[in-house]
C-alpha cells in the first residue's frame, strides 16, 4: 500500500477479500457486543454435528469455521474412534444478541463456540450435559485445544476445574512444558 492517508477520515481496508485464501466474514466488536459480517455457517462434519439449540446461531467468521472443522479433523486422525460431539452455539448470521431458549450475552460476533466435551461412550453426539469424570475422554478433548492452541487461536477455552485436572495430566503426557502447563491452566494452583 502506498500513498497517503489523512487522519481526520475513517477507513476500512478490504485487502483480505481480494487475497488468495482471505476471509470474506468479518467480527466486528466484542464477543458481547457486536456484529458479524458475510457470516460463514457451520455444517455438520466428521465427528461432530451442528446442534438445534432453536437459536440458530451456527455462523461464524470464515477462520473460526475453518479451525472448529480443522480442530476436528485433528481429534479424529489422532483418535478415529472418539464420539460425536455437537457444536451448540457460535453466532446467528449477522452477529448480535441470539434469540431463544437460554439466550447468550456473548456469541455476538462470529468468533466464540459452545461444544459439547469428548466422552469415553455417547448414544448418538455427546450431550449438553455434567460430565462424570470417568467418562471424559481427556485425550481427544486434549487434542482439540492442543490443536488451537498450537494455531495461536484461542484466547481462553472455559473448562471446569475438574476437567482441567484431567486434561493438565493429558498435556503432560504429550509433553507439555512446566511453562506451557503454567500458561494454558488454572490447575493445580488457582488463578484468574
Amino acid at each position: 500500500f502506498a500513498g497517503d492517508i489523512s487522519t481526520s477520515a475513517t477507513y476500512r481496508l478490504g485487502a483480505l477479500h481480494m487475497c488468495e485464501g482471505g476471509s470474506v466474514s468479518e467480527s466486528v466488536g466484542a464477543t458481547n457486543d457486536g456484529s458479524l459480517e458475510n457470516g460463514v455457517q457451520l455444517t455438520g462434519g466428521d465427528g461432530y454435528v451442528v446442534a438445534d439449540t432453536g437459536r440458530n446461531a451456527e455462523y461464524g467468521t470464515q477462520e473460526t469455521i475453518d479451525l472448529i472443522r480443522a480442530g476436528m479433523a485433528a481429534v479424529r486422525a489422532r483418535h478415529p474412534e472418539s464420539q460425536i460431539v455437537q457444536v451448540r452455539d457460535i453466532s446467528v448470521e449477522g452477529g448480535g444478541e441470539p434469540s431463544g431458549p437460554w439466550p447468550h450475552a456473548s456469541h455476538q460476533s462470529g468468533r466464540d463456540v459452545d461444544m459439547t466435551y469428548h466422552l469415553d461412550s455417547c448414544s448418538g453426539a455427546c450431550p449438553l450435559a455434567d460430565v462424570p469424570l470417568a467418562s471424559f475422554d481427556e485425550e481427544a478433548t486434549w487434542t482439540l485445544f492442543e490443536y488451537w492452541l498450537a494455531q495461536d487461536a484461542v484466547t481462553f477455552i472455559f473448562v471446569d476445574r475438574s476437567l482441567q485436572a484431567l486434561l493438565y495430566d493429558a498435556a503432560g503426557r504429550r509433553g507439555a512444558t512446566s511453562e506451557e502447563l503454567d500458561r494454558w491452566f488454572q490447575y493445580p494452583v488457582y488463578s484468574a
